[in-house]
């Protein structure tokens, strides 16, 4: 399954927004980003605070102004990159500055055409998709300790506001990010159980 990292504004009917919506119900992970909404659970997704630069990114997509676009890629340039993303320029995220930046950089880019109304056209919906089991970490700051979640979208009912959140994501983040938590939960491990049943473990 290919993933779709998404920067922009997630609020009510922003275009970023309608994205998991729409494309909540194609082969498709979906990976927003924006530390503003950090944690939050939308449609069938969770938000990242930043783009991982530790694992492997498919498809970086801006919904976002060109000089916005410009500091994405700033850090890029810079990272380590497990492999080299595709960036697709969402309608108005291009200018000539960016497209020359992109082919020096020597990514693979799309512009002038919007990647929901790409898919829809070419791409059948599934029938059934699975929901997506999230994880997040956050302070409670009642008793100052980390809690560690582990739920899906329908199960999820408590909003945790972004500044108490410490770390959030799916299996695949849980799996290969170099963050510190996932990195502390996988060590975790007895030896003799799936990352999922770690991850059920340490919630109760």
């Amino acid at each position: 399954m290919q993933s779709l990292h998404i920067l922009g504004s997630f609020k009510e009917k922003m275009p970023a927004r309608r994205m998991l919506e729409d494309l909540q119900d194609y082969d498709y992970r979906l990976v927003p980003i924006n530390p503003k909404f950090f944690g939050q659970v939308l449609s069938n997704s969770i938000v990242r605070f930043e783009l991982d630069t530790t694992q492997p990114i498919d498809t970086i997509v801006c919904f976002l102004g060109p000089e916005s676009v410009k500091k994405v890629l700033s850090k890029l340039m810079f990272a380590k990159l497990v492999k080299y993303p595709k960036i697709w320029l969402q309608p108005g995220a291009e200018s000539d500055e960016v497209i020359e930046v992109i082919e020096n950089m020597g990514f693979e880019y799309s512009k002038g055409s919007c990647i929901v109304e790409t898919i829809i056209e070419n791409e059948t919906p599934m029938k059934s998709k699975t929901d997506d089991r999230f994880y997040r970490q956050h302070m409670d700051l009642v008793s100052k300790c980390s809690v560690f979640q582990n739920f899906t979208h329908e199960e999820n009912r408590s909003e945790v506001p972004a500044q108490e959140v410490e770390w959030c994501g799916d299996i695949l983040d849980l799996s290969n990010s170099d963050h510190i938590i996932p990195r502390y939960i996988r060590s975790l491990n007895n030896g003799e159980e799936t990352l999922e049943e770690l991850a059920s473990r340490l919630c109760k």
